[in-house]
């Protein structure tokens, strides 16, 4: 199958496929999540799928995608639940920044991603520990300490990650390479925060795995298909 990639400083078109490239650290996180608590941020049609104890899998990623990219930008997702839908599963996004509208035009428009645009402050210096501070309209949302990387391996993570555009249920690939390290990340979210009420309910505590990869480059958007259409939602 032929591959479409986004012209770099373009808007991407649905089906092309964007190249992020890594201009500072690039952080995964791991969490297990009680799924009754996240179930009211899933669509009720989704299923959230159990790795047992009545638990799911949830992922938080933060990355910084460089002039080499096929737009510079800094992105927080929140993908709090794993779903299964005909034998394949996805990481469900519920909360989503950056801050380039580009980016966040076309998230919304080729995914229904609903983007928000936040101002990012990173501290990132080589083989150190390092805070990044995410503020919207002048207010802190999240700041995520991490300690300096142990190891430094070359490999690939990523997933499926799958959102709703329209009455559709979209899934795609995202895959990134870079030289990973074990961290330690914790999160600093304030009372006053407009994500803290949203945190608590879902169970969101510091993760159970963290890993912080250098010289990243990867593909985001790949294999992008219709899972399923949920005509409730037309």
């Amino acid at each position: 199958m032929k591959k479409y990639y986004a012209k770099k400083g373009e808007i991407p078109k649905q089906g092309e496929i964007w190249l992020p490239v890594g201009d500072k650290g690039h952080l995964m996180m791991m969490h297990i999540i009680d799924i009754q608590k996240v179930k009211p941020f899933i669509p009720e049609e989704l299923d959230v799928a159990s790795i047992g104890f009545g638990k799911t899998l949830g992922i938080v990623f933060m990355t910084s995608m460089g002039p080499e990219s096929t737009l510079p930008y800094h992105e927080l997702i929140i993908a709090p639940a794993l779903i299964k839908v005909k034998c394949k599963y996805g990481f469900y996004v519920t909360h989503i920044y950056v801050d380039n509208e580009k980016s966040q035009i076309g998230g919304i428009r080729n995914f229904g991603l609903q983007k928000q645009i936040a101002d990012f402050s990173w501290d990132w210096k080589v083989n150190e520990a390092g805070e990044i501070s995410i503020s919207k309209d002048s207010t802190n949302l999240i700041t995520i300490n991490y300690e300096k990387a142990l190891g430094s391996v070359p490999f690939n993570v990523g997933g499926n990650a799958a959102s709703i555009l329209e009455d559709k249920l979209i899934f795609c690939m995202n895959s990134f390479r870079a030289n990973y390290g074990i961290t330690k990340v914790t999160y600093d979210i304030q009372s006053g925060s407009p994500l803290y009420r949203d945190i608590n309910r879902i169970g969101l505590g510091n993760p159970i795995l963290s890993v912080l990869g250098e010289k990243m480059r990867g593909v985001m958007g790949e294999n992008t298909q219709v899972l399923a259409f949920l005509p409730n939602r037309s």
